[in-house]
């Protein structure tokens, strides 16, 4: 055999190992596909169970059911109370409500009902530590928009109890924990209906302030004019 035909034999073959390289590359490809679509066909099919079993998942890593109801100092209908040493010199309550590792809610607290307008409850949002031991939220309330804290807690859990504590930040509130249990029965939208009223007293000093203040203005501009 010359040379000739030695180097097109060579490049023969050299074609055909290209080509099964190709086709093994292009037989990946569309098995790939074909499992991505597979996935994607299946995942639509089942995308509500899919999500049942992620928010279960959530659910048990941040023990969102510890972290659901109303907490008071006066849990009515709990046998276990007197056990419990909840803190009986306080008016703190919170709503709360969990979902994948946070924490959104309202407090309530007398204090409160003189930091700006007396609102009954102020809004909270947070994060849950994993495995749902512990808890950080802020109490904040919206201004003009904008997010404007007025205190931050770290709650704990122990034994049914929740044990809450002023950060460095929030001293005004006290420096001893605060202890408080599940109200037995209530849902976080009962909770939140459960706190209207708790500033009744101060809306109504608020409002004497405002028609005092506004009548102060009005003889001041009464007495203005006479002068001119």
């Amino acid at each position: 055999m010359d040379s000739d035909a030695k180097g097109n034999t060579s490049s023969f073959w050299s074609y055909v190992g290209k080509f099964k390289t190709l086709v093994t590359v292009l037989a990946a490809v569309v098995g790939l596909a074909s499992a991505c679509l597979t996935i994607a066909i299946t995942y639509g099919k089942n995308k509500p169970l899919i999500h049942e079993l992620t928010d279960d998942f959530y659910s048990w890593l941040y023990a969102a059911p510890v972290w659901e109801g109303l907490f008071n100092n006066f849990p009515e209908g709990e046998l276990t109370i007197e056990s419990m040493h909840l803190t009986e010199s306080t008016s703190l309550q919170l709503a709360l409500s969990s979902y994948r590792g946070t924490i959104d809610g309202v407090v309530s607290e007398k204090r409160f009902c003189k930091a700006g307008y007396p609102y009954d409850y102020r809004l909270v949002t947070g994060s849950i530590s994993p495995l749902g031991h512990s808890a950080d939220i802020l109490v904040f309330e919206l201004v003009r928009g904008e997010k404007v804290g007025l205190a931050e807690f770290k709650l704990r859990m122990d034994n049914g109890v929740l044990i809450v504590t002023p950060k460095n930040n929030s001293k005004w509130f006290g420096i001893d924990p605060i202890r408080l249990a599940r109200y037995p029965g209530k849902s976080f939208e009962e909770g939140i209906r459960g706190l209207s009223g708790v500033c009744d007293e101060e809306k109504q000093e608020f409002m004497q302030y405002l028609r005092e203040s506004r009548e102060k203005r009005d003889d001041a501009a009464k007495m203005n004019d006479k002068r001119h």
